[in-house]
């Protein structure tokens, strides 16, 4: 949604057997119109953004032998022009495409031989405010190795392309400026993957206005690298300055004894704000937030929150106010444990042997975590089984949290 009150949807749909892509617009202070078919030659992974003044730009992957990636512009207050070709995207990898505050839009994807190894290439190209073409794309990066494509964090302070590269045990950062612009890759040293799991440790960045990157992650541990069992979990932060260079040495933000779960952040003019979950071994999940202000964080008091879904944690930068949204809903997680004692034990294995003792709760937890991410994330919030709850950070000088009754939900 545009900051004039543009707003558009966007679905995939089969109409005689071809995958399609449609989209239906809302001007400002007006209903959507009638969905049109966009994209020619079958789509994956359509992507829209709207850009402070309304312009729309739709970028997508063609289902065709060379892989395109389309491009289509939406004038303000008006519909989509030709589709033109700006580069080829040979992986089934997500396109990402955004705007800046400036209304620069940036769109990157990797492109890599349909048959691994690499080499592979980070692409990126612009299209300013006032130009009507996006320019010609242009190598960000070429990572020795690589399992997903880039993500992309946008926030007052603008845009930030960054991906992993495990090798090296760091991620690159590449900030979108505004004109049209990118700048020269930043090294955030980070956490490695996860030892057994081979997922990278979640990466959040908050983007104020004043131009410092606020980087946090998770750092996990496991048992070993067979036992997927994590030993330890915690959110650390470090912070490039407004003026450019390094980033600032690594702080650990949550409290140890606790799993934290990974972070989300967001950012106003001057703040950053991050949220996270931590559960313990038997006591209630707690959801934590930190405010990042005049240079320094300060982490409001735990708020209990029972049956919160660990995925589902999201800040969301409107105004002067950063909602924090997640779901909460009611598993017993003690009768789950019990039901897998049982099953041990039904076995033949003995349930308080050294290697099996944490088992039943670990899948109580497992269990608890993924009963809505796995179906419609937080869209699971609306249904009537599911209790919705917020948070708003609000942004005097002295940081506070305050909690908001639940809506009803229909």
């Amino acid at each position: 949604m545009g900051a004039d009150g543009t707003a558009v949807a966007g679905w995939t749909q089969t109409i005689n057997g071809k995958r399609t892509w449609r989209v239906a617009i809302a001007r400002p202070g007006k209903s959507f119109g009638s969905a049109r078919t966009l994209g020619d030659s079958g789509v994956f992974n359509g992507v829209l953004t709207v850009t402070p003044t309304g312009r729309i730009v739709a970028i997508w992957r063609t289902r065709t032998s060379d892989h395109s990636v389309r491009v289509a512009i939406a004038s303000p207050g008006g519909w989509f022009g030709g589709a033109r070709t700006i580069g080829v995207a040979r992986q089934n990898q997500p396109l990402l495409v955004t705007s800046g505050p400036d209304g620069t839009v940036g769109a990157t994807w990797l492109d890599a031989p349909a048959t691994p190894p690499p080499p592979a290439w980070i692409q990126a190209t612009t299209l300013p405010p006032s130009a009507s073409a996006f320019a010609a794309p242009t190598t960000l990066a070429s990572p020795p190795s690589w399992a997903s494509g880039p993500a992309r964090s946008t926030g007052a302070g603008g845009v930030v392309v960054s991906w992993p590269q495990p090798e090296a045990n760091v991620r690159k950062l590449v900030r979108l400026v505004p004109h049209g612009t990118f700048e020269a890759p930043i090294d955030l040293t980070a956490s490695a993957p996860i030892a057994g799991i081979g997922l990278e440790n979640k990466l959040a960045l908050g983007l104020p206005s004043d131009l410092t990157i606020s980087a946090l992650w998770q750092d996990a541990r496991t048992k070993t690298a067979e036992n997927p069992e994590l030993t330890s979990s915690v959110v650390k932060t470090s912070t490039r300055p407004a003026a450019g260079g390094r980033f600032s040495a690594q702080r650990t933000l949550s409290t140890s004894g606790w799993l934290a779960g990974g972070p989300e952040a967001d950012a106003l003019t001057g703040r950053t704000i991050a949220a996270w979950v931590k559960t313990p071994k038997t006591r209630p999940s707690r959801l934590r937030i930190a405010i990042r202000s005049n240079g320094s964080w300060t982490v409001a008091s735990p708020l209990k929150a029972p049956d919160l879904d660990t995925g589902s944690v999201s800040p969301a930068a409107v105004g002067r106010h950063v909602p924090v949204i997640w779901i909460q809903h009611p598993v017993d997680e003690p009768r789950i444990a019990r039901a897998v004692r049982e099953i041990l034990a039904a076995v033949g294995e003995d349930p308080d042997r050294e290697g099996l003792l944490e088992t039943p709760a670990r899948v109580a937890r497992r269990t608890a975590s993924r009963s809505t991410t796995s179906g419609s994330g937080v869209w699971r919030a609306a249904s009537p089984r599911q209790s919705f709850r917020t948070l708003i950070a609000r942004t005097p000088r002295s940081p506070s949290v305050s909690a908001l009754s639940p809506p009803s939900v229909s």
